[in-house]
């Protein structure tokens, strides 16, 4: 489902996370997802819940899945999509019992860098822009890494429109000084990892990294 400013409208056919469920369900292959905080029927703001917010509610639902005595508890893995191969990143390496990781579109860089070259990218291009939020963010982003760096709270970003959301810029801060590749390293298991030829933001170089 869609958050109304932050993802925008829900998307008519299914998306990456929905086809890779139904997938392995025809493996016979459990899998949980839901919606994001704040978004669809989950309680609280997306838009203002920090990096470890975000990391400890990847959490409750690995909790929530192992409370279902049906499911092999010794088999576990973890998908983590864009910003979340870092909370994927961050559960697994907690959590011996995680024996599976697959991250897709995971940023080896600075979040900084991964944001500066994606805006530049769909400037010049004009894609992957008809998201509100995400077209906000990559006009203002210089304005979103420069407060964030000075450890300001919040940032009220101008839609289309001129509708306001205010960004909590503590998970923007932390994004910075926690890219995924610092992670890895922490991470004494084998993980796979996917990225799409046509991603704008994260390509494959940075599998290579």
């Amino acid at each position: 489902t869609g958050h109304p400013t932050w993802f925008g409208p829900a998307p008519t056919a299914p998306g990456l996370l929905e086809r890779l469920g139904d997938a392995l369900a025809e493996r016979g292959v459990a899998t949980l997802r839901c919606d994001a905080r704040g978004c669809g029927a989950s309680e609280g703001v997306w838009e203002t819940a920090d990096l470890f917010t975000r990391i400890d509610d990847a959490r409750d639902q690995l909790a929530a899945m192992r409370s279902h005595g049906a499911l092999d508890l010794r088999r576990v893995g973890i998908i983590g999509h864009g910003a979340g191969a870092t909370h994927a990143l961050a559960v697994a390496i907690a959590d011996p019992v995680v024996s599976a990781l697959t991250l897709v579109g995971a940023s080896a860089r600075s979040w900084r860098d991964t944001l500066r070259r994606a805006a530049a990218t769909r400037g010049r291009t004009g894609t992957d822009r008809e998201h509100p939020l995400g077209a906000a963010r990559d006009l203002w982003s210089e304005d979103l890494l420069e407060r964030a760096e000075r450890r300001e709270v919040s940032f009220d970003l101008r839609l289309r429109g001129g509708e306001r959301v205010t960004l909590g810029l503590s998970a923007i801060e932390q994004a910075i000084h926690t890219p995924s590749l610092a992670l890895i390293t922490m991470l004494h298991r084998s993980m796979t990892l996917v990225h799409g030829t046509a991603d704008d933001a994260v390509s494959i170089d940075h599998a290579r990294r």
